[in-house]
């Protein structure tokens, strides 16, 4: 009998884990997924602290370990839309936890790359954080190669060839500044931080297989960036970065072309929601006044990179006309609207979000032509940046990240790639993805026209937005029926009229027209 009622309580207990786990789940993801006014602070907190609860409560339960690795989660984004240290210290907390207690689960060593993106990019310890990716490479998991690579990535011990410094990029606001460093190969670096007192003031980077013709020094008296120094040194050569106080910094790479990024953020930089920060009362507080819209409208390819190719037509070609359409569409509404280019000119991936990022921009469109292998392809598709993927999205993100196979990208974004800045516009993202693209349908009034769900994915041109961000897939210039219709300049026109529709509608959907 006392068997039984062990038996009984056990099975009581998992139940209520399994229930409470559920119920928790389900929350965080209504409330994620709601817009942002209703998506308050306290409501994640709430979940976070529930899921840490469990684990507490059930230790032993079948998704203790889960919970932790959600609350670490939560934390993050929290410390993503606010810059508050107390979220990335929780964050860290619930990782640690997990890897001391849950040793064995298969979620330890995700947990540990984690903790060390947390301690490498936020809290701004990146001699400490090699300890958790060496500690994920002795679990032999499915995390090991990503660990291997961020360990030699930190300890400068990569052996490849020899690769070029081609230029340096930067875009410079005081609330931001990025900087790109383009290679001609992939190069192995690592980076210190030159601190005074307490408080960081400059990186270095230390490439270990590159040369250079020319050493650079160039200084900024305005804005984040004070100066950029690129010498030879013993091991490769030296790149130094030095800036005045900062909230925070990201150094990342893209590896086609390959490409070091640096983001620099003010100290009081947040993500702030679009609701809120752009609508004004007056006293009576019955009368509405709204400050003019900044919506980055970027052309996708251009210059050597003409994109995808129909028997006649080129997408760079395209985007640029729809462009052009939709900017005097919305400037005729009172936005204001900057192009990433306005001719055919080359710009790399990184310095599209970048321009939109320095100006502090309110909405990033990026204009795409789609194309596939299979002919027969068409449809209207809208996406926005999610780290996740689906095979399903190999050929358009072969395409638009420049990249010739898939596998590549899908090796690569798990090293560049970290949840810092990835999730909280997601939501915004993708409600405006959707406007978008039934904009477009409606637009080009095709009853029988097929259309794909909106889906996010690791799109180098969406990446660190830091306001909603979609690409538009406009039809297939690789389907011999659609090519024909690219080539009427009424299609481009309906097109430009639909993305102007999908952003009006996500703005009366938020409230802001």
């Amino acid at each position: 009998m006392k068997a039984l009622l062990l038996l009984i309580l056990i099975l009581g207990a998992k139940n209520e884990c399994r229930f409470s786990y559920e119920e928790t789940r389900r929350t965080y993801y209504r409330w994620r997924e709601a817009l942002p006014q209703k998506r308050a602070v306290e409501n994640l907190v709430e979940c976070a602290r529930r899921f840490l609860k469990l684990s507490k409560e059930f230790p032993d339960c079948e998704f203790a370990d889960k919970a932790l690795f959600n609350a670490g989660k939560i934390y993050l984004e929290l410390y993503a839309s606010s810059s508050e240290k107390k979220f990335a210290e929780n964050a860290l907390n619930a990782f640690e936890d997990l890897n001391t207690r849950y040793t064995e689960s298969p979620l330890s060593d995700d947990a540990l790359i984690k903790a060390g993106d947390l301690m490498r990019l936020i809290l701004m310890e990146p001699e400490k954080s090699i300890k958790f990716y060496r500690k994920a490479v002795e679990k032999n998991g499915d995390m090991k190669d990503l660990a291997m690579k961020i360990v030699s990535s930190l300890e400068g011990k990569e052996t490849l060839e020899k690769a070029t410094l081609q230029d340096i990029m930067w875009w410079i606001s005081e609330k931001y500044a990025r900087i790109n460093i383009l290679f001609s190969g992939r190069v192995a670096y690592r980076y210190e931080l030159i601190r005074e007192k307490h408080l960081i003031r400059g990186i270095k980077i230390f490439v270990t297989n590159s040369a250079l013709e020319k050493e650079l020094e160039r200084e900024f008296p305005v804005g984040l960036l004070q100066s950029v120094k690129v010498k030879k040194d013993e091991s490769g050569l030296m790149i130094e970065v030095l800036f005045g106080e900062i909230g925070g910094y990201q150094i990342f790479h893209i590896p086609f072309p390959f490409t070091i990024v640096i983001d620099l953020f003010e100290k009081n930089y947040t993500q702030k929601d679009l609701i809120g920060a752009v609508i004004e009362k007056y006293e009576e507080g019955t009368k509405r006044q709204r400050r003019r819209l900044t919506i980055v409208v970027d052309p996708g390819h251009g210059g050597e990179d003409c994109g995808a190719k129909g028997k006649i037509l080129k997408e760079k070609a395209l985007t640029l006309k729809i462009a052009k359409k939709l900017k005097i569409k919305l400037e005729e509404e009172g936005f204001n609207v900057q192009m990433t280019r306005e001719e055919d000119r080359f710009i790399p991936l990184s310095g599209r979000t970048a321009l939109a990022n320095s100006i502090s921009a309110d909405l990033f469109v990026s204009i795409h032509i789609n194309s596939s292998r299979n002919r027969k392809a068409k449809g209207i598709e809208v996406y926005y940046f999610d780290k996740t993927f689906d095979k399903s999205m190999a050929e358009v993100l072969s395409t638009e990240n420049e990249i010739p196979e898939f596998k590549s990208v899908e090796s690569e974004l798990e090293f560049i790639l970290n949840d810092l800045m990835l999730s909280s516009k997601n939501a915004e993202s993708a409600t405006l993805a959707k406007d978008i693209k039934n904009g477009i349908v409606n637009a080009l009034n095709y009853k029988n026209y097929r259309t794909k769900e909106d889906k996010g994915g690791p799109f180098y041109v969406l990446m660190n937005a830091k306001m909603p961000a979609v690409l538009v897939e406009a039809l297939f210039i690789s389907n011999p029926e659609d090519e024909k219709l690219l080539m009427k300049e009424e299609v481009l026109e309906k097109i430009a009229q639909g993305i102007y529709s999908g952003i009006r509608t996500y703005m009366l959907r938020i409230g802001e027209i």
